[in-house]
């Protein structure tokens, strides 16, 4: 009798703690119901981008920059919200990096009006751009796909910047002058964006609708820069 119930006693507690076992591993029995809404194709998605161009001649009634000299970066944040299959919005933050070089005309309109070596308005720019997202291939899997972004920015010019370089010809001697938050050139500008992608390759395109510095008699800057972007 008492090895029976030796036994009772044991099987009890043996299955017990099997069954406190199995429970704690079932304590989400929904969680390979639960619906993704993360990615490429789903209600949220999110990703950094790092991009390179250059500002063209379009914009200016009498340019005053070196096309193909006057560069820039942009580096930052891209959320993207999915209304629907063909429809998206979303918004991105970026530093934006952009130096104009001017032109021989150029540098007799600032500084000492005098014609340098070289000569660079630099803006270093916090930017807000929304955006509107169409969708060209809205049948697709959890992947970008080919879009188009149409939208706007409005930036901060939080270090605007004027460098003046003069190079002596003796003993190839570099002298520069550098001017924080120069005076010349306004905080704050905005304009138009646009972008086609594939994936998460895109080719973009910004306009800026205001003007960038103070006064009519200071160069005249384009406004439009392309280029190319990468996500990371």
């Amino acid at each position: 009798m008492r090895k029976i119930l030796s036994l009772l006693l044991f099987l009890h507690f043996a299955l017990a703690g099997f069954s406190q076992t199995i429970l704690m591993q079932d304590s989400n029995p929904m969680a390979a119901y639960e619906v993704k809404k993360n990615g490429p194709n789903l209600q949220n998605y999110g990703q950094w981008f790092i991009g390179f161009g250059a500002v063209t001649p379009v914009g200016a009634s009498s340019d005053n920059t070196i096309f193909g000299k006057s560069l820039l970066f942009d580096f930052g944040y891209r959320y993207r919200y999915r209304v629907s299959n063909f429809f998206n919005t979303g918004f991105d933050v970026s530093y934006y990096l952009q130096g104009n070089r001017l032109n021989d005309a150029g540098m007799e309109k600032v500084f000492d009006g005098l014609v340098h070596t070289r000569e660079n308005l630099v803006q270093n720019e916090l930017r807000l751009s929304p955006f509107l997202r169409f969708n060209l291939t809205p049948k697709r899997g959890n992947y970008l796909g080919t879009y188009i972004d149409l939208g706007g920015y409005i930036a901060w010019n939080f270090i605007p910047v004027f460098r003046a370089v003069d190079t002596r010809l003796n003993n190839n001697e570099n002298r520069s002058y550098n001017r924080q938050f120069d005076p010349m050139q306004k905080r704050y500008d905005y304009g138009l964006t646009g972008r086609i992608g594939r994936n998460k390759l895109i080719v973009f395109a910004h306009y800026r609708l205001s003007d960038l510095l103070k006064s009519s008699n200071l160069p005249d800057l384009p406004r439009l820069a392309v280029g190319i972007q990468f996500g990371l």
